[in-house]
C-alpha cells in the first residue's frame, strides 16, 4: 500500500459513517478502553490518528503475560465518545489523562500522533511516567514542514491537505468509493485495522489533523521531555510519513534515550515486525534504563 492511500485510510478517508455525541471529559467514561492482563507496571498504549485499540490488541497480547494494559480508544474515534469540538493535541491529552492519571506508574507508549500525546502527557506528568516508549513519532518542524513531508512535496496533495474545506470534501466522496474497496486497496493492513478507519467522525479526523498535528512542532515538544526520563524510540527507516532523518538529527542531542530502528520498515513497526516490537516494549517495562543505553542499531543508523 502507498503511504498516500495509508493516509487517505487514517485520515478519514470514510469519516461520515458516525454522528457526533456529546462526551464529558471529567472522567475516564469519554474514552472506551480495552483491558487484559495484570502486573505491574500498567502499560498504556496511545494510537496513531485514524487508529484505535485494534490497532494494537491482538499484536501486544504477549505482554499480558506480565503486565496490565491498557488499550483506549482515541477521543472522536472507535468506541470512544465523538464530541463537537475542536481536537487540537491539547484536547487530546485532557481526554486520555483521567485515565492516565488512575492508572500510574504507567508505562506509555504512542504511535503516530498517539506519540505526540504521549510525550505531551509526560512532560506536565513525569511523577506519573515509568517509562516513555515512542513509535514512529513524527518530527515536524513547522505545519509547512509537516505539510511537505505528508504529501510527499506533491504540490497537489500538499494545496489539498493545506486547505481544511478540501480535506472535509476528500472524505466525503473517498468514503463512498474507498469504503468497499479497502480491502483490494489496503491489503497489507489488517481486517480488524481496516474496519476500524471507518470508524469515527469528519471532525475528528480533519480537526485532529489541522488543529493537532499541523501546528505542533516535534522537536520542540521531545527536547522538552524531562533529561531523566528513560525514552525508548522505535523507528522504522523506510518511514515516509515520520522521515527517520528528522527524528535521528534530534537524537543526537539525546543520546540517552534507547532506540531501536528497524530496517526497510514503513510508518507501521509494530504491524511489520510485532515480535520486534513487543519484545523491545517487554524489556523496556521489565526495567526502563537510565541513560545511556542503545538497542538493536547498526553502526550507520546511529545519529
Amino acid at each position: 500500500m502507498t503511504q498516500a492511500l495509508a493516509f487517505l485510510l487514517f485520515t478519514g478517508g470514510a469519516s461520515f459513517l458516525l454522528e457526533a455525541q456529546p462526551a464529558s471529559l471529567n472522567g475516564s467514561l469519554a474514552l472506551h478502553t480495552d483491558s487484559m492482563g495484570a502486573g505491574a507496571p500498567t502499560i498504556v498504549f496511545l494510537s496513531g490518528l485514524g487508529a484505535t485499540s485494534s490497532y494494537w490488541a491482538r499484536r501486544v497480547r504477549p505482554l499480558a503475560e506480565t503486565h496490565k494494559l491498557l488499550l483506549p480508544d482515541p477521543i472522536g474515534f472507535g468506541r470512544s465518545a465523538r464530541p463537537d469540538s475542536t481536537y487540537s493535541l491539547g484536547f487530546h491529552v485532557r481526554a486520555v489523562q483521567p485515565l492516565l492519571d488512575s492508572a500510574g506508574p504507567i508505562v506509555l507508549v504512542g504511535h503516530s500522533f498517539g506519540a505526540l500525546v504521549a510525550a505531551t502527557y509526560a512532560r506536565a506528568h513525569p511523577e506519573s511516567v515509568q517509562g516513555l516508549v515512542l513509535i514512529s513519532a513524527p518530527v515536524y518542524a513547522s505545519r509547512a514542514d509537516a505539510l511537505a513531508q505528508l504529501s510527499q512535496r506533491n504540490p497537489i496533495k500538499q494545496w489539498v491537505m493545506a486547505h481544511r474545506s478540501f480535506t472535509i470534501l476528500l472524505c466525503s466522496v473517498t468514503r463512498r468509493i474507498a469504503r468497499p474497496l479497502i480491502p483490494l486497496l489496503a491489503p497489507d493492513l489488517p481486517g480488524e485495522i481496516r474496519d476500524d478507519a471507518t470508524a469515527h467522525t469528519a471532525r475528528a479526523a480533519t480537526s485532529t489533523l489541522h488543529d493537532g498535528l499541523y501546528p505542533t512542532n516535534g522537536f520542540d515538544l521531545l527536547r522538552a521531555l524531562p533529561l531523566d526520563l528513560p525514552v525508548l524510540i522505535i523507528h522504522g527507516d523506510a518511514d515516509r510519513t515520520a522521515p527517520w532523518a528528522a527524528l535521528k538529527q534530534l537524537l543526537a542531542e539525546r543520546p540517552e534515550w534507547q532506540q531501536l530502528v528497524l530496517r526497510n520498515i514503513d510508518h507501521h513497526p509494530l504491524l511489520r515486525s510485532p515480535e520486534s516490537v513487543t519484545e523491545a516494549i517487554r524489556v523496556f517495562a521489565a526495567s526502563p534504563p537510565r541513560p545511556p543505553a542503545i538497542l538493536g542499531m547498526s553502526p550507520d543508523l546511529r545519529p
